[in-house]
């Protein structure tokens, strides 16, 4: 079974202009134009954000020996493999790039999956709200009155499913299955102005306006207690992603921010 980063190839940032299209044009893993930077392991990347957060998800941030940077050509030293620097202007290149473009460096192959497969439970609410929602056009559901969170994550996940196969969509599934369960215990708290009256139907009942709000919690509390095992760097980029849908589709105006915590 091959885990997301394995399953992911690149998306280009030119994106259809449509206002519901996850379709992009996609870069071929094969192509190598503007790749120049190059991990000791062979993987090419096209930025040096692009090529840190490779090393540190996949290498444990230790720099492999062979890694160049078109800086370190003809730079070569021997000795050990060490960490991989990171300073404060880099820091802010990785921030960038990542807002920008957040899931490009995860190498998303092209390829398409049924968005009704991959769930563990027949029952679950989620799935119901996409078998509700796939075979209907995706205008109805942008004219659609009092959208909630759940609506949003199954249009989201119909349209993910046409770029990826099925391992990597169950990742994103399990993503945002627990991300309604902890909208569902927290989300009332953004909502302040309404009393903090809790809302154990938050997905259901509310709209997705607020839904970035909650992500730095997700991330650094939620996650780690609840499924530690999925990757950090990978649920960041997600969440970025689904903010930048959220945005372009004109539901919601708040943008993730993200800290220097986040990045390390």
């Amino acid at each position: 079974m091959t885990s997301i980063e394995d399953d992911l190839s690149i998306l280009a940032t030119e994106e259809d202009d449509s206002p519901n299209s996850f379709k992009g044009k996609r870069r071929s893993k094969r192509d190598l134009q503007g790749r120049t930077y190059k991990c000791g392991c062979e993987k090419m990347y096209l930025s040096y954000p692009a090529l840190y957060t490779h090393i540190k998800t996949k290498h444990d941030g230790i720099t492999p020996p062979g890694t160049e940077t078109p800086n370190s050509i003809g730079n070569r030293g021997r000795g050990r493999p060490r960490k991989m620097p990171i300073e404060k202007e880099e820091k802010n290149d990785i921030k960038e790039s990542l807002e920008e473009n957040p899931l490009e460096d995860l190498e998303i192959l092209g390829g398409q999956t049924d968005p009704i497969n991959g769930f563990d439970d027949p029952n679950s609410e989620l799935l119901n709200k996409i078998k509700e929602w796939k075979n209907k056009p995706a205008e109805e559901f942008f004219d659609k009155e009092n959208l909630s969170c759940d609506d949003a994550f199954a249009a989201y996940l119909i349209e993910i499913s046409e770029n990826i196969g099925e391992d990597t969509y169950k990742n994103f599934i399990l993503f945002f299955e627990n991300l309604r369960i902890c909208l569902n215990l927290r989300g009332y708290q953004l909502h302040l102005d309404e009393n903090s009256v809790k809302i154990s139907n938050y997905s259901k009942t509310k709209g997705p306006e607020k839904i970035p709000g909650i992500f730095n919690y997700y991330i650094q509390q939620y996650m780690p207690l609840n499924f530690p095992s999925f990757n950090k760097s990978i649920a960041i980029k997600i969440s970025l992603h689904f903010d930048k849908w959220l945005l372009k589709n004109n539901l919601t105006d708040m943008k993730i921010l993200l800290t220097d915590e986040i990045i390390n």
